[in-house]
């Protein structure tokens, strides 16, 4: 299913729960320093279930049906540091 975006139907409003606080020095979100974008240690392919030992540069990374090509990977850290750091304080 797609999203219209001339469908016409409004967005909802806003909410603002009184009891929420808002902290003033919270951090901004910056992705340079708080995802770590690395690689998996391995990643298994739809095609037969091919396990590659790490993700390959594909010509397409989205069969022309609309499927990934990727079935799974390894783990892999997506948050940093800095940003684990930030979410316990």
């Amino acid at each position: 299913m797609k999203l219209d975006k001339n469908c016409g139907v409004p967005m909802p409003p806003l909410l603002i729960d009184p009891e929420i606080e808002f902290y003033i020095d919270e951090p901004t979100f910056d992705p340079d320093i708080h995802l770590t974008m690395t690689e998996p240690d391995f990643v298994v392919l739809l095609d037969g279930f091919q396990h590659v030992p790490k993700a390959p540069q594909l010509p397409q990374p989205v069969a022309s049906n609309g499927d990934s090509q990727v079935a799974y990977s390894g783990p892999f850290p997506l948050l940093s540091d800095e940003d684990y750091r930030v979410l316990h304080t």
